[in-house]
């Protein structure tokens, strides 16, 4: 008797997962890491309009190194983000939206929908 747990009726893993094979297979678009992939949903998905390196950090518990790193190569693959210095404080680094990373995640949300709809 198996003790691994299978989700396969599960309609929210199959969304994503359907999801993500469409996004995977969708050679024009960039293939994100689950970190990258992280940050791209907090900072497109929430409605401020940039996030702090040490603010997107804590938020997923990384160190602000590692998003650093992260956000660096989101920036060298197709500039999905940007970073500029806030406003109020230019030793706060900040990371904020763009028109590519906007594209990038119509296409991820769009490919979530329709795998939603496949799953329903």
């Amino acid at each position: 008797m198996s003790t691994v747990a299978s989700y396969a009726s599960d309609p929210v893993l199959a969304s994503v997962k359907n999801a993500i094979i469409r996004t995977v297979a969708n050679d024009k678009l960039p293939q994100l890491t689950l970190r990258q992939l992280g940050i791209m949903l907090i900072v497109y998905g929430e409605p401020e309009e940039s996030h702090s390196v040490s603010g997107l950090a804590e938020r997923l518990g990384l160190a602000p190194a590692a998003v650093t790193n992260c956000v660096s190569r989101l920036i060298d693959l197709g500039e999905l983000v940007r970073r500029d210095s806030s406003r109020d404080d230019g030793r706060i680094v900040v990371i904020g939206r763009t028109g590519a990373g906007s594209n990038y995640v119509r296409s991820f949300t769009t490919s979530l929908n329709k795998a939603e709809k496949i799953a329903a």
